[in-house]
């Protein structure tokens, strides 16, 4: 039977033995592939510990090199998804960068896409993270999503497995630390903080940039709720809404300017505004 296997460079293929369909190019690429089917290995060493994976594929210098048995991978990168083995013969992550996915271990399902995105991830899983150096410090957490330069950062859950982030803009929720199940989406849209707050929504340009612990706000609009650090519960809709109040809860300010310049003490608040700068002073 025809087997369909190219191998090109120095023991490239070397260990094949029933395989079929493998591609092999460069200086000990695929050298441990035994049975495996369907890889294309391209760079030294690429896949170069692989010995049944199957549907993989790994294109620069050390891609894929420690998984084993492994499948349904792409890495294309220097180092991409260098460290992953033992993951599941089904466990679809995509890296394309220089050192994305660099610690992938046992993680699956993951896409990262661009350099350094995902370089510490480790066991995390179903995380999405595009753009140079997105989502670059979670080592475990699950479900995040990171799309646009430096966005989700400095994130790592604070329990393995916890997450569930969507960040998307440049540098959103760039300085995240541990929290959780929030929506961020425009440029460093809750950029500054948001350190331990969990469910917050911001969309706009700096929309909730500096929140830290504060926990379910909504912010929509650019600088819509700029400056609130621990404020809880606030709904904030229109350009600067809410804007200078940074510890005040249960506050409702709807259109352009509304509550703008408000500010009263922790846990203090209650106000309704809606109309264009409506109770701004």
């Amino acid at each position: 039977a025809f087997s369909f296997n190219t191998a090109v460079g120095y023991d490239a293929g070397v260990a094949m033995t029933t395989g079929v369909e493998n591609t092999l190019i460069g200086g000990l690429a695929g050298d441990a592939l035994t049975t495996g089917l369907f890889n294309t290995f391209v760079g030294k060493a690429a896949g170069g510990a692989l010995t049944t994976g199957t549907y993989n594929t790994a294109i620069g210098g050390l891609a894929l090199d420690k998984a084993t048995t492994d499948g349904k991978n792409i890495a294309i990168g220097y180092a991409a998804l260098t460290n992953q083995i033992g993951a599941s013969v089904d466990a679809h992550n995509i890296a394309i960068g220089y050192n994305a996915g660099l610690s992938v271990t046992t993680g699956v399902q993951n896409t990262l896409i661009g350099g350094l995105a995902g370089d510490a991830l480790t066991t995390g899983i179903e995380n999405i993270a595009i753009g140079f150096e997105a989502l670059s410090t979670n080592i475990d957490g699950d479900s995040n999503v990171a799309i646009g330069v430096g966005a989700l950062k400095d994130f790592e859950a604070d329990t393995d497995g916890h997450g569930s982030n969507v960040a998307i803009g440049n540098l959103a929720m760039h300085e995240c630390t541990t929290g959780t199940v929030n929506t961020a989406v425009g440029a460093r849209a809750m950029g500054n903080g948001i350190t331990t707050g969990d469910f917050n929504v911001a969309i706009g340009y700096l929309a909730l940039e500096d929140v830290t612990s504060g926990n379910y706000n909504v912010a929509l609009g650019s600088q819509a709720m700029l400056q609130v650090t621990s404020g809880q519960q606030n709904v904030a809709i229109g350009y600067n809404a809410l804007a200078s109040s940074v510890d005040g809860d249960f506050n409702t300010a709807i259109g352009y300017l509304a509550l703008e310049d408000y500010e009263d003490g922790d846990g203090n608040g209650h106000n309704t505004a809606v109309g264009a700068q409506s109770q701004r002073n």
